[in-house]
């Protein structure tokens, strides 16, 4: 054997055991962590340090899976994507390190899965090939000598897009600036001004620098045949000789004072720059391989700041209270070997960072003389123990995936992949002595020096100014050129296009490995419930082990709801878990649930069973059987004593709410936002969800905010009319997931006192009606979406529409849209409504992607597959449909289809149509394309300026933000 065992090490703390292995030749690093996980996942990372900001390593990471000396296609990556069983599969880039991970819980399927990415990383077509940094990276553009010469490059765009979110951009620059003399310095995905400076020979000379078998930390976790995976590695690993790699980990030199530094980040024209300013207190701490510290900083940051959700956290309580943000947000993260809390306040103004500086310190200060109430810290911790204990339970598809991730927090450092593995004895230290956290709090946040207070501030058109001036820069170096330059940019375009253009060879696409139909399963997974219904209350059991926790969902009909306030039950839904009641003021009732649950939340949808769609208003909890009577009366307490009346923290959730959105939804899922207003324009359920979470609820929000004095008690006693109209037993229908045999007995205290009272329905609300609507966000890069409800049409659901939907995916919007358009991603979203829509990522075009939307019938009129690309699609998709899932998700699956009166002979049928779809089935499918696009509605979430430019487009073009 070419491997020899280094160490066996017993992890009960996630019912493993862990094998660390060594390559005799190359000194290669595998981890093994053996359990009876079904879902099996490799992963081959590589230390990669960035040496300035061209995003070398990103661009790298994508760029080994264009193909490799064994697997010449293309796009190997998106043939396994089209064709695999995987249950997860991507590769990502961190600033210290480059990682390849894999899953999946067929095991021939994991094989070949593994072998495609070790010849990936190892023998790239990139070393020979200046296209795909060409592709992948950047590249001058110019398809036409008249043309403007521009940039493009698939990383390019994605980082365009990075950068014009202003929560991302302080990200960025506070690793930078926090820790100047270290890799952090550089941004390893790339700045978009840097990143056309990257040359082919640094390109190939990093590759061969850094992807070596010695360099090389290896990752297998699950149920395997460990001997014949080392053979498995040992082919490729054996191709090499020893090289001695030196970790090039410089430690920071602590600053002597604090510093104080201010950036801009960029805002539209009609933006107001009021409370616009970011304000960011950075500590730096430690050495991030020390498990057991990261683990009390954890604990600490959220019983400081809330980190981990506490409403409780006496920090974030006195910045809230001070006026001087909108919103906190706080991590404590480890972007290299060093780590490092973040405090950052939101829609705030520079003149409060002395504010600011003294709210912290005086805080940390009382804290330090009268220590931390013990509740907090009780609370902190055992919401960290179910944390963790809960992701012990089988099931979840990336599971082994974010083991991988924090082996790599580890091994990288200290050779050490196994000890973000083992808390309990952690854990337990803490809660038998809590001055270990006043001890942190004095040495790494009070008596500190090196701190970095980073501020960014708002500046309009920015984006706008920088990349006219890149645009400008680049026609004048066009004017430098001489006509044969020209020519040579002109060919080397057509070059790239005539590639991308290009479809792989037949020889080529054979040489990748494919399961076959008979590796598949035919029968559709059945998650049998108990059904049992009592008066108006239906019960749902959906019996399994989940490790001692009970998961309860309350499904409460709110279908009496008139639409006038369907923007309230939005806003209550957001308020219940952050406001008090009679009995608990909010940190204690935040403590409670700490404490003795693993959570409650809140939501609400519309489920449509048939042709009707009834709105549901969903309160969830979990809780280990122990603790589920606490549970359940914590709830009741939040259902029907919740207190609406105290105007100050109101505001202060409402501000919250505003900036969240602002910053999670419109910056953070862009292209989420599109497409839930698209839906809109034909869905009453995605219409309702407008009122409830989307655009509308934003403005209704937004609105409140401007006039909050005038119109506090209007919305007090509205809050308090809905909320007493929503939690009532008539037509209630309960959830349970877990292996109690009595949990009727349980719930049924919950109940007492819940209305029940018949209430009468109200019609739905309809669809908006297509509005063709542009949304300007201060982004260089754009969301894409059109489509439509081909149901109208008179078009009915069928399975082959899912195989379609994984052609269109990853053959024709990845070849138009991402590879020749330049986008970061593209996809097709159906549903059993009859949506049908397209829509792209980070998209340096509108025009021109909605033109090969639009084109996508006659691909499809044509299309021309083998047997064996058809097959490769049909596996794709069924496993899409198979996701492993934790048993809490079982039972969300279960529920879902009772809710949608969805049967498994449904279910069955439709992947049994996907298991025999043919050619001529896809072929058929082109009328539903032609349909869904024929109706021209469409949403575009992008620049002011590409939407001025395409306004022909539009009906209107608003701001997105107020």
């Amino acid at each position: 054997m070419s491997f020899h065992l280094k160490e066996r090490i017993n992890l009960p703390d996630i019912n493993s055991i862990g094998f660390l292995y060594e390559h005799d030749k190359t000194k290669a690093r595998v981890a093994y962590v053996q359990n009876e996980e079904k879902n099996k996942t490799f992963s081959i990372s590589f230390m990669t340090i960035p040496y300035d900001d061209n995003g070398i390593a990103h661009i790298l990471e994508h760029s080994v899976l264009c193909g490799s000396k064994k697997y010449p296609t293309k796009e190997p990556f998106v043939e396994l994507a089209k064709g695999s069983l995987n249950t997860f599969l991507n590769a990502m880039t961190f600033s210290d390190k480059t990682m390849y991970p894999v899953s999946s819980e067929n095991d021939k399927d994991f094989t070949n899965l593994m072998d495609v990415y070790l010849d990936a990383v190892f023998f790239p077509r990139l070393i020979d090939n200046p296209y795909i940094l060409k592709q992948e990276g950047w590249h001058y553009h110019l398809e036409k000598p008249e043309d403007d010469l521009i940039y493009k490059g698939v990383v390019y765009n994605e980082m365009k897009g990075a950068f014009s979110d202003p929560e991302q951009v302080i990200y960025r620059e506070i690793d930078a600036r926090l820790f100047p003399d270290t890799l952090c310095q550089h941004e390893s995905g790339g700045h978009p001004l840097s990143i056309p400076t990257l040359t082919q020979d640094a390109f190939v000379d990093f590759h061969s620098t850094y992807y070596h078998p010695s360099n090389s930390y290896t990752f297998l976790y699950g149920a395997m045949d460990i001997e014949e995976k080392l053979a498995h590695l040992d082919t490729y690993f054996n191709q090499f000789d020893y090289k001695d790699i030196v970790k090039p980990f410089i430690d920071q030199k602590p600053f002597e004072s604090i510093k104080e530094e201010i950036i801009s980040y960029s805002i539209e024209e009609d933006e107001t720059e009021e409370n616009k300013t970011f304000l960011s207190m950075n500590f730096a701490i430690g050495q991030s391989a020390d498990s057991k510290m990261y683990l009390q900083m954890t604990i600490l940051s959220d019983i400081l700041l809330g980190a981990l959700g506490s409403n409780a956290a006496p920090l974030k309580k006195a910045l809230l209270q001070s006026g001087i943000t909108s919103d906190v947000s706080s991590w404590y993260a480890a972007p290299s070997h060093l780590s490092n809390l973040s405090i950052l306040l939101k829609n705030s103004d520079i003149k409060h960072a002395d504010t600011f500086k003294r709210i912290v310190f005086d805080t940390l200060n009382d804290i330090v003389e009268n220590g931390l109430e013990q509740k907090l810290v009780t609370a902190a911790i055992n919401k960290a123990r179910f944390m963790l204990l809960e992701g012990n339970v089988e099931g979840a598809a990336a599971k082994g995936v974010v083991r991988a991730i924090n082996a790599m927090e580890s091994w990288l450092y200290n050779d050490n992949p196994f000890s973000y593995f083992a808390f309990t004895k952690d854990l337990d230290d803490i809660e038998k002595n809590p001055k270990i956290l006043i001890d942190l709090v004095r040495k790494y946040l009070l008596n500190n020096t090196h701190i970095l207070m980073l501020h960014a501030i708002p500046q309009k058109n920015l984006n706008k100014q920088t990349f006219e001036k890149v645009h400008q820069d680049l026609q004048l170096y066009k004017n430098s050129l001489t006509k044969d330059d020209i020519d040579t940019l002109v060919k080397e375009t057509q070059t790239l296009l005539h590639i991308q253009q290009t479809d792989d060879t037949k020889e080529d696409l054979e040489k990748l490995p494919l399961l076959s139909l008979e590796d598949l399963n035919e029968t559709a997974s059945d998650y049998p419930l108990i059904v049992d219904k009592q008066d108006t209350v239906t019960y749902l059991t959906y019996k399994t082990f989940t490790g001692n926790i009970d998961y309860f969902n309350f499904f409460f009909d709110i279908s009496h709801i008139q639409h006038s306030d369907y923007t309230y039950v939005g806003l209550i839904v957001r308020l219940l878990e952050h406001l008090g009641t009679s009995n608990y003021s909010v940190e204690a009732l935040s403590t409670e649930i700490d404490s003795y649950t693993g959570g409650v939340s809140f939501n609400t949808s519309a489920y449509t069973k048939g042709d009707v769609s009834i709105p549901i208003l969903t309160v969830s909890g979990k809780a280990f059987s122990e603790y589920t009577p606490t549970l359940l009366t914590l709830l009741k307490d939040i259902l029907l004593h919740t207190q609406f009346t105290d105007r100050q923290k109101l505001k202060e959730e409402l501000l919250k709410i505003k900036s969240r959105i602002e910053s999670n939804q419109f910056f953070g899922t862009s292209h989420v936002v599109a497409f839930n207003r698209l839906t809109s324009y034909y869905s009453s359920k995605a219409a309702y969800g407008q009122f409830t979470g989307g655009i509308d609820f934003y403005r209704f929000i937004a609105d409140i905010l401007e006039d909050f004095d005038e119109q506090a008690s209007t919305l007090i006693q509205n809050l308090q009319r809905v909320y007493a109209q929503l939690f009532n037993q008539h037509k209630l229908t309960i959830g349970y997931t877990g292996a109690s045999t009595s949990i009727q007995d349980t719930i049924k205290p919950f109940l007492t006192n819940l209305p029940n009272t018949p209430l009468e329905s109200v019609p739905f609300i309809e669809p908006f009606g297509i509005l063709n609507e542009g949304f300007a966000l201060s982004q260089d890069v754009q969301y894409v979406g059109q489509g439509y409800n081909v149901a109208l049409d008179g078009l009915s659901f069928t399975g082959h529409l899912l195989v379609l939907k994984t052609l269109l995916s990853f053959t024709y919007l990845w070849n138009t849209v991402r590879v020749q358009g330049g986008a970061y991603g593209a996809f097709t979203i159906l549903d059993k409504e009859g949506s049908f829509l397209f829509m792209s990522y980070r998209d340096p075009n509108v025009l021109k992607t909605i033109q090969a939307y639009e084109k996508a019938p006659e691909f499809i009129e044509t299309l021309a597959l083998d047997n064996r690309e058809l097959t490769k699609y049909i596996i794709g998709t069924i496993g899409s449909l198979d996701t492993p899932l934790s048993e809490n998700e079982k039972g969300l699956v279960a529920f879902n289809r009772y809710l949608k009166n969805i049967t498994l002979e449904d279910v069955q049928k439709e992947r049994s149509q996907v298991l025999h779809t043919t050619i001529e089935d896809l072929r058929q499918l082109a009328t539903y394309v032609e349909k869904a696009m024929s109706h021209k509605a469409r949403c575009v979430v992008g620049s002011k300026q590409s939407l001025e430019e395409n306004k022909e487009l539009f009906d209107s073009i608003i701001p997105l933000i107020k």
